[in-house]
C-alpha cells in the first residue's frame, strides 16, 4: 500500500484518524532529507558518548571490548533519543457517534494537546490551500550555484511550498487542521472519509 501519511480504522459508530503530517508551517529552504530525526538522534547520541570519554578519559583503557561497548551504547542512545526526544509529531482524532463526540489529540516533542467538541460543533471537513514562498531568492540562488559546481542537484530546492490541509470547519468560525500534504488527493480523501462519517453532504473548498 502507498505511503499516504495517514490512516483510518473503526466501524460504522467510530471513526479513528492517525497521521503524523499535519504541520501548515513553512519548510526551511535547505534541503529537507539533510535534517531529520534519525540525523539529530545520531549526533545526540555521538555528543553523549564524546562527554563519557571526556569525562572518564584518565580511566579508560582502549580496547575491543570498548569498541564494543560504545557501538552497543550507540545504538541504545539512538533508540532513545529517537523514541521519545526527536520522535515525530503524531495527531489522532477520534470520531464517536456513540456520545457525538470529537477528540483530537496532538502530541508533540514536548507536549500533547487535547481537543472534545461534540459532532454539532462541527459544520464538514474543508480543503484549504496554503502556499509558501520564498523571500531570499537571491540566497537560493548562491546555493543552487555552489550546489551545481559541485555537481550536485538539489531537486526542489527553492521551490515554493503549496499544501493542501484537511480541516474541521467550526459553527464559531474556528478551523482546526487535522491533516496536511503536498498531494490534494490524499488530502481529499481524508475530507471524503470524515465527511461521510459525520453525514455531511456538501463541504466548502477554498
Amino acid at each position: 500500500m502507498k505511503d499516504t501519511g495517514f490512516s483510518f480504522a473503526g466501524d460504522n459508530s467510530a471513526l479513528v484518524f492517525k497521521t503524523s503530517s499535519f504541520s501548515t508551517l513553512q519548510q526551511s529552504a535547505l534541503h529537507s532529507g539533510a535534517f531529520n530525526s534519525e540525523l539529530a538522534s545520531s549526533v545526540a547520541s555521538g555528543t553523549f558518548i564524546m562527554f563519557l570519554l571526556l569525562l572518564f578519559r584518565e580511566s579508560i583503557v582502549f580496547s575491543f571490548l570498548l569498541l564494543v561497548a560504545g557501538i552497543l551504547l550507540f545504538g541504545l542512545l539512538f533508540w532513545v533519543f529517537r523514541s521519545f526526544m526527536f520522535k515525530e509529531p503524531h495527531l489522532e482524532a477520534y470520531f464517536t457517534k456513540t456520545d457525538r463526540s470529537v477528540e483530537i489529540l496532538k502530541n508533540r516533542l514536548f507536549y500533547m494537546q487535547r481537543l472534545r467538541f461534540a459532532f454539532d460543533q462541527v459544520e464538514s471537513a474543508v480543503l484549504k490551500e496554503i502556499h509558501h514562498g520564498f523571500t531570499n531568492t537571491d540566497g537560493i540562488d548562491v546555493v543552487e550555484k555552489i550546489a551545481l559546481d559541485h555537481n550536485t542537484v538539489m531537486t526542489g530546492f527553492g521551490k515554493p511550498d503549496h499544501i493542501y490541509t484537511a480541516a474541521l470547519k467550526m459553527k464559531d468560525q474556528r478551523e482546526i487542521v487535522i491533516f496536511s500534504s503536498k498531494n490534494k488527493e490524499y488530502a481529499d480523501k481524508v475530507i471524503e472519509r470524515i465527511n461521510q462519517f459525520l453525514e455531511v453532504k456538501d463541504a466548502e473548498t477554498d
